[in-house]
């Protein structure tokens, strides 16, 4: 946190370090502060992937019903432009919808997607770790 602060200190426009604080945020149960710096990053620069930022820190909340407007949000922009499956995994992982989680990494997976790559460490995916969906996507990726 105090990197990323001295990150956004020498450049305040920097997305990805805002992005990746409320990533922090987020992993350390600060929601509300995640949710703001989420929402900061949405309204600047219109990064889908904070959008689903703000759906998976509503889920977290136990805002089931904001999380839901979210992801029909993001329904919407995949109509006009790539939205990366990973983001919805991440937002019914937060909801406890484990089906549609995993429906959506296997998307993930058939597209190529690089939101795999920090699947086996990243702790937004602790919730799903033990199913064996998990384990069998892992294994399909090499990484078990």
């Amino acid at each position: 946190v105090e990197q990323l602060k001295k990150t956004l200190e020498l450049d305040p426009n920097f997305a990805e370090g805002h992005f990746w604080l409320a990533m922090v945020y987020a992993q350390q149960g600060q929601h509300q502060a995640a949710l703001t710096k989420y929402q900061q990053v949405w309204n600047q620069w219109q990064h889908v992937q904070a959008l689903a930022g703000v759906g998976y820190v509503y889920g977290l909340m136990g805002r089931s019903e904001d999380a839901r407007q979210v992801l029909k949000k993001m329904q919407a922009l995949s109509r006009q432009k790539y939205v990366q499956p990973i983001r919805f995994a991440q937002i019914y992982t937060a909801l406890g919808e484990k089906d549609q989680a995993f429906a959506w990494l296997e998307k993930e997976y058939e597209d190529r997607g690089v939101g795999l790559m920090g699947l086996r460490t990243e702790p937004m995916w602790d919730p799903l770790r033990s199913d064996p969906r998990f384990t069998n996507l892992l294994q399909k990726m090499n990484l078990h």
